[in-house]
């Protein structure tokens, strides 16, 4: 028998879903895998393993207010992406388990990207923290490293 969180976590990622469904969540979120056949990131050519992050995230800008709390392990332009569900196994499966979200390149030449999709196109950005400390919703901290024309 679960805990009560673990009954609320369905219910938790059901009621994530509507922003998405009403358009509220502007940026979709994939988690990729790159591996590169040159021996070391960005040699050869890249292979991507996506996995989409659904129900969408919420995505902003950090404030300068967090940013100036960091201790400099923010920068002004650094993301946060929130409202990411917990795994959970009960009555159904979804969620997101933290060794998921906090991939680790397998070889050398292997690399882990965050791809954002919004309004203004795709940003592949690089985790900069993970925080799994909250119940019911885990979060990133991102930041861009190149913005791709969209």
């Amino acid at each position: 028998m679960g805990t009560i969180r673990d009954g609320l976590l369905p219910v938790v990622d059901a009621l994530r879903q509507l922003p998405s469904d009403f358009g509220i969540r502007r940026y979709s979120v994939t988690l990729r895998s790159r591996a590169w056949s040159g021996g070391s990131p960005g040699l050869g050519t890249a292979t991507d393993t996506d996995t989409l992050i659904s129900p969408a995230p919420r995505v902003r800008v950090l404030s300068p207010k967090e940013v100036a709390s960091s201790g400099g392990t923010y920068q002004d332009g650094d993301f946060m992406i929130e409202k990411i569900t917990p795994a959970y196994t009960s009555p159904t499966t979804g969620g997101w388990a933290p060794s998921v979200l906090q991939q680790v390149p397998g070889a050398s030449a292997d690399d882990v990207v965050i791809v954002m999709v919004g309004d203004e196109g795709t940003i592949e950005c690089t985790a900069v923290k993970f925080f799994f400390d909250r119940p019911f919703n885990y979060r990133v901290v991102a930041r861009a490293r190149r913005v791709v024309s969209g």
